[in-house]
């Protein structure tokens, strides 16, 4: 099984997951909380993700098993996961506005990302 760091919020379905994906690289994995949209099977659409005063734009790809849309590709030294690593609190909104989006603290990440990055090298 490939290393993973997980931030959940309490009391609610939605989490966001990273792990490793191609050399150097991490892929994220969104589950949106209670209230968000249904998404059909080979849904792609542009989420926005604001990591304290940065926005960053990606495209999602739903992943129908989990019911999870993935963001791929991101380098572990880029620019969005370093604003994970240094950030106060993400959240993650549809580009459309057909969601409030879920926000997601990042007590924690700086150290859970770097134990990652590492763990992902052994298997790079």
């Amino acid at each position: 099984m490939a290393p993973v760091a997980y931030v959940c919020a309490v009391g609610d379905a939605h989490s966001l997951k990273l792990s490793c994906s191609a050399d150097g690289a991490f892929f994220l994995s969104f589950h949106p909380g209670k209230e968000a949209p249904e998404r059909s099977e080979g849904y792609e659409g542009r989420f926005l993700i604001d990591v304290d005063d940065d926005t960053f734009r990606r495209t999602v790809m739903l992943q129908a098993m989990d019911n999870a849309l993935v963001i791929d590709g991101q380098k572990a030294t880029g620019p969005l996961v370093a604003a994970l690593q240094s950030g106060k609190q993400v959240t993650f909104r549809p580009e459309d506005g057909s969601a409030k989006g879920d926000t997601f603290t990042l007590s924690g990440s700086t150290a859970a990302l770097k134990s990652l990055a590492a763990a992902c090298k052994a298997i790079w």
